[in-house]
Formats: C-alpha cells, structure tokens, sequence
C-alpha cells in the first residue's frame, strides 16, 4: 500500500503524458507566479512598511536601483508599456525604470506617498475620467504642488477613454480585427457579435467589449497591439510617457 501511496503521489512512469489543458495550467500558473514576485515588492506599502526604494530582481543586466516608478492602473497598461519600450529595442529594467500596476486608480494615494517619501521620482498614465483621483493624490502625497498643477509636466500623461481605447483607435477596427485573427480568435469575436446583447453595436464597442470579456485577455492584447503597430502611430500619451523617461527607439 505505501508503494502504490508513493507512486499515486509522484506519477507512475507509464501514466499519460500531462493534457494540453494540463499545460495551459501551468503556464498561467507560471504568470501567475511572475506577477506575485512583483507584487511582494509593493506589498509592504499596502500593510503600512516603511518607504524605501524598490530593488527589482535582475532583469537585463541591471542590477541597480529603480530611479522611477510608472503608476499605472493594471496589468494591461504595464504589458502595453513594456511592449512599446521593447518594439523600441529597450528594456525599461536596463533605464532604471519599474513599473506598478496599483489595482485601481484609487489606490494612487497611498502608492504616490510611500514611492515620494522614499524618494522615487514618479511617472504614470490616466484615464481622463478619473483626472480629480490623480491631481488629489499626486497633491495630496507632494508629487505636485496643488491640484492645479501641469500633470505632464510632473510626467503623468492622460488616455481620452483608457489606453485600450487609444491603441485600438490607433491602429484602427480593421487591424485590430487582423491581430484577433493572429491570434486564433476570430470565432469567439463572431460569437459575441451574435449575442442579443450586442445588437446594434458598432464594431469599435464590439471590439472594446470583446478585450474585457475574459480574464487575461486585456492584457494579451494589450501586448499584441502595441507590436502589431508601424512606428509613429503609437497612442500619444504612450509615446511622451517613454519620451519623458528618456525611452526613445534605437537609432
């Protein structure tokens, strides 16, 4: 009995080979895992540590400190970010430069006072519905010096709707469409487009729903955007935000 416990715990050497949903499992683990490393390191700021700079896991060579921290809402807005600066040829870990995804604007406070007090120099992008979130918390932990203040100047820079928003209008409905279609996802857009709950919606607010109607997939195509777009048609506030942190392309 204790030989057949031992083998059930381990595997028998003739059981199958693991599922590809098996698989599928472990990779989103794995994700999941990488997000979690980054997440213990703002961890401290929500439980009320004490504030100090950020020392990210070696990536690309750097093995400094972070200089600047971009505040930005969720994962999707870092994984565009993060794409730009690569199709760029640069790496924000090599430029010093971490970015946090806080969960929330209404988390930025509280993200803003720890980072500032610890003398981090701050950065981020915003959604223009949210601006009176952003100029009370920036002020409030003295990122700026009231709530009046020029945003872009201190280097936070404004999506009109929210920077899913911004790339797809800037790549355009057709091309967007193109990338879903890459990506093995033509059926599920068409049936959404089929749901009574869709009648009547313009293509732009098909696609728009489709990005958010399951987990992980605005932040895929957050990636998948970015690389898909020709230099010079990347959304403006995504282009000054890596201009102000000194993030240009190559050659």
């Amino acid at each position: 009995m204790l030989e057949a416990a031992a083998l059930s715990a381990r595997g028998s050497p003739f059981s199958a080979p693991p599922s590809a949903s098996h698989a599928a499992r472990e990779a989103t683990s794995a994700t999941v895992a990488s997000r979690e490393v980054g997440r213990a390191r703002i961890r401290p700021w929500w439980h009320g540590a004490a504030a100090g700079p950020i020392r990210p896991a070696p990536v690309g060579g750097f093995t400094g400190r972070v200089h600047t921290t971009v505040l930005v809402e969720g994962h999707s807005d870092e994984a565009a970010l993060r794409a730009l600066a690569q199709s760029y040829g640069r790496d924000l870990d090599d430029h010093g430069v971490a970015v946090l995804a806080m969960g929330g604007i209404t988390n930025l406070r509280a993200a803003a006072t720890r980072l500032h007090a610890g003398g981090q120099r701050l950065a981020g992008l915003y959604d223009a519905p949210e601006v009176r979130f952003v100029r009370r918390g920036l002020a409030a932990a003295g990122v700026t010096s009231s709530e009046d203040a020029d945003l872009e100047a201190s280097g936070f820079f404004c999506c009109v709707r929210d920077l899913e928003d911004e790339l797809r209008r800037a790549l355009g409905a057709a091309r967007v469409e193109r990338v879903i279609a890459e990506a093995g996802e033509t059926r599920s857009l068409e049936r959404l487009a089929q749901m009574p709950a869709q009648a009547g919606w313009t293509r732009e607010d098909l696609l728009a729903r489709f990005m958010t109607s399951r987990s992980g997939r605005k932040e895929r195509y957050a990636r998948l955007l970015v690389e898909a777009m020709p230099r010079g048609s990347e959304p403006a506030p995504l282009r000054a935000l890596l201009a102000h942190l000194g993030v240009l392309p190559v050659g």
